[in-house]
């Protein structure tokens, strides 16, 4: 057997990688998994491929890089998915539950698979070259640490994710360097959004230029229209304070006055005056004399 041939590179250059997953459990692992979940994974640019379990539910699944894999011949294929599935195997069905590295377990079923198969499985499956291209991001420090190697304070990433705390190795800079990492490289612009860039900026400009040349609704109004007054409005607040402000003035105190005058000047208060009549000479006038001779 010998999955490598190169004939296979002729008539399935890309194959299925369900359907090589399932042919190889079959072959190396005795169909024991198929409770695995294996998919591409378009983001993943560090590595090849990648194997990960939840202990709680025990859901295991693989991902391959679609970008780092899908312009490599297919033997790289081929020997990624088995490196990967050993690394699942062992996650299920091994009483270890340290999995994380390349140990006697993992190292007796990559030469098994390799004998049966005339595979070239590694213990290492990292594209330099493929990680290199997608590394389109970079950093440079202006600290001490650009002189010294293998790095010179360089950083390169695939996503646009500047160097900062979040980094494991971060604080360790910060102790022994302290600089500041300035973005020098940018990956270059694709047409599609080089062309949206273009057509947003040319947008910008035809609406600015319209808004200069638009008239100004200011125009139809004279500048200082007159406005008209507004007659004052007393709030409740205003006029319960007069009402309080009557209520507190005290008042004058009233000349005494007698009975008769008081009914005289509740009359008048309600009545009009009685008109004065003058006697005529039929009438008889009476003369209380009585009251004349005690006022003598």
């Amino acid at each position: 057997m010998n999955l490598l041939a190169e004939e296979y590179e002729y008539l399935d250059p890309t194959p299925d990688v369900r359907s090589l997953f399932q042919e190889y459990d079959a072959l190396f692992f005795d169909g024991l998994l198929q409770g695995c979940e294996i998919k591409w994974s378009p983001r993943m640019t560090l590595c090849a491929g990648l194997c990960s379990f939840q202990p709680a539910t025990g859901f295991c699944s693989i991902r391959l890089s679609q970008p780092l894999l899908q312009l490599r011949p297919r033997s790289d294929l081929v020997n990624t998915l088995l490196h990967e599935m050993i690394h699942a195997f062992l996650f299920l069905h091994s009483p270890m539950r340290d999995h994380e590295d390349h140990g006697p377990q993992f190292q007796y079923h990559m030469h098994r698979i390799n004998n049966l198969a005339q595979t070239r499985i590694t213990v290492f499956h990292t594209f330099h070259d493929e990680v290199d291209t997608y590394r389109v991001h970079w950093w440079k420090c202006n600290g001490p640490c650009q002189r010294r190697p293998p790095y010179f304070g360089m950083v390169k990433r695939a996503m646009n994710r500047p160097p900062g705390p979040r980094d494991s190795w971060w604080t360790k800079h910060e102790q022994e360097c302290g600089g500041t990492y300035t973005k020098v490289r940018d990956p270059p612009l694709k047409p599609r959004n080089a062309h949206k860039m273009e057509r947003n900026v040319a947008k910008k400009v035809k609406i600015g230029s319209v808004e200069r040349h638009q008239p100004s609704i200011a125009a139809f109004f004279p500048p200082h229209a007159p406005q008209p007054a507004q007659p004052p409005v007393k709030s409740m607040d205003s006029m319960a304070s007069t009402d309080t402000t009557a209520m507190e003035t005290p008042l004058e105190p009233a000349t005494p006055l007698g009975s008769a005058q008081l009914c005289h000047r509740s009359r008048t208060a309600v009545h009009p005056p009685p008109t004065e009549i003058q006697p005529k000479d039929d009438d008889v006038v009476i003369i209380d004399l009585t009251s004349m001779s005690d006022s003598d």
